[in-house]
């Protein structure tokens, strides 16, 4: 079972019990005509929520890894720029600083989830 259809489930479960214990403490609300629809616009808008809030988390988790990999790379690229600009940096220095620079430029682009 994947991660997403536990959260549902457990979603669903919640939201079941939201809405007996509102409508245990507003009797109003248990009756028959009344149940349903109290529950056919609970169960929308809480969904309605659900995914909203979900997209935002997922989106912000993206936003926070990119902003660590974004950083590496700019201090990639001013570690790479010291080093080609000082003039006794040996060759095996600038190639280190190459290499550093593209490990984090591949880190930044890359597609993996």
């Amino acid at each position: 079972m994947t991660d997403r259809k536990v959260r549902d489930l457990i979603f669903d479960v919640v939201l079941a019990a939201a809405v007996q214990g509102i409508s245990a403490a507003i009797p109003f609300l248990r009756l028959p005509v009344i149940s349903s629809i109290f529950s056919f616009i609970v169960t929308k808008v809480a969904g309605v929520l659900y995914e909203e809030m979900s997209r935002y988390v997922v989106f912000s988790l993206i936003d926070i890894r990119v902003g660590g990999e974004r950083d590496t790379y700019k201090a990639a690229i001013v570690e790479l720029k010291r080093v080609t600009a000082a003039p006794a940096a040996s060759p095996e220095e600038i190639n280190e600083a190459k290499q550093e620079f593209k490990r984090r430029l591949s880190a930044l682009i890359s597609l993996r989830p």
